[in-house]
């Protein structure tokens, strides 16, 4: 599934092509965003609709974590 978002949205950040910049895999670390978060909608969990690629960054900043934070949403069990 990864793999597949990645390819859909060209390999580059969803947040930071909207605001102009290119951010790829060779300028930063991609991951999987969940749009519609997966502690309130986990039935949308591998809906591609429901993901989007964001840089490191963004996906802090997104779930407004802070370098001192330690919390990694992408770990989920089904």
């Amino acid at each position: 599934m990864r793999e597949q978002i990645l390819k859909r949205d060209n390999n580059e950040c969803q947040w930071c092509k909207a605001e102009g910049r290119v951010t790829t895999a060779k300028t930063a670390t991609l991951e999987i965003d969940h749009i519609k978060e997966l502690e309130y909608h986990p039935e949308h969990a591998l809906e591609p609709s429901n993901l989007r690629t964001l840089c490191h960054d963004c996906h802090n900043k997104r779930h407004d974590r802070h370098r001192y934070k330690q919390f990694d949403d992408e770990t989920f069990e089904f």
